[in-house]
């Protein structure tokens, strides 16, 4: 089992994104669109026309079987969660 957990915080030049995975070693994001895993073409094609994150892992489930599903935790004031 892998484990994945996206950070998103602001940042002196603006927003910084960055990832750890199984070890703690953190790892910059520079895309606007990124994804992980076999169904990542799905996912950043679904996301170039307009899909959220998590939108994008429920279009790529119903093409590639690798994909799961997605578990998504926000800190966010519900009024501020992206849909």
């Amino acid at each position: 089992v892998s484990a994945l957990l996206v950070v998103a915080r602001p940042g002196p030049n603006g927003p910084e994104c960055f990832w750890y995975g199984e070890l703690p070693i953190r790892v910059p994001i520079d895309e606007p669109k990124f994804a992980w895993g076999g169904g990542r073409d799905f996912a950043i094609a679904a996301m170039a026309f307009g899909r959220s994150a998590s939108e994008a892992v429920l279009f790529t489930a119903r093409f590639d079987r690798t994909c799961t599903g997605l578990d998504m935790f926000s800190f966010l004031p519900p009024a501020l969660q992206p849909m």
